[in-house]
């Protein structure tokens, strides 16, 4: 939210928000028991948050890809090891 509230800046809170995602995966990977759709589902995450970068109507955008993103999150959760 900070990183969004600051205009998204490239320095430290880019950092801050991309380790969180790379942290949010490997744990996502330590605990999953599907790790090939795993990796697929957080690749394609990845590709549409580029994705959104670019985009015209960023904020719709990238709100959507908020929304895909926590979906991604439910689908990858029913996969761990319980």
């Amino acid at each position: 939210m900070a990183w969004h509230w600051q205009g998204e800046p490239a320095g430290w809170l880019a950092f801050v928000d991309y380790a969180g995602a790379a942290g949010w995966l490997a744990f996502e990977l330590a605990l999953t028991r599907q790790l090939a759709a795993t990796l697929l589902l957080n690749g394609a995450v990845f590709v549409l948050n580029r994705l959104c970068a670019g985009s015209k109507q960023y904020a719709v955008h990238h709100s959507a890809w908020h929304v895909i993103s926590a979906l991604k999150c439910v689908l990858v959760a029913q996969t761990c090891r319980g």
